[in-house]
């Protein structure tokens, strides 16, 4: 029986992209909106593995956005304080990745925290 866990992610104030989540070998599931989310379209971005400037110790962005085999970027019409499945097509598209963050369509202010539903694979 696989098991489910939440992870969380967090958009500053006035930003649109999320902090990295390393989903390790899990799926997403569902995405648990904040109350106050400002916007109506929650897409991806990710990368392969996390990538550390040995000289800053920092992570480096060379993050890509998130498409599907069509060409279609994996987009999630969301709302505040709903919690959103994804459909069969934008779950297999992000079910191979590891790492990923959300990005918003329009910057939040203040900062908002999203809940990700995983399940174990």
């Amino acid at each position: 029986m696989s098991s489910i866990t939440v992870a969380s992610a967090n958009i500053p104030a006035n930003e649109k992209s999320s902090n990295e989540i390393d989903l390790g070998t899990s799926s997403l599931v569902a995405l648990e909106m904040p109350e106050a989310f400002n916007g109506t379209t929650i897409t991806f971005q990710s990368k392969a593995k996390p990538q550390i400037n040995t000289k800053s110790n920092q992570a480096s962005e060379d993050w890509d956005d998130v498409y599907d085999s069509g060409g279609t970027q994996v987009s999630w019409t969301v709302a505040a304080n709903r919690v959103v499945v994804p459909t069969a097509a934008h779950a297999a598209a992000l079910a191979p990745l590891r790492y990923i963050r959300l990005v918003a369509a329009t910057g939040q202010n203040p900062g908002r925290e999203f809940r990700l539903i995983l399940k174990e694979n």
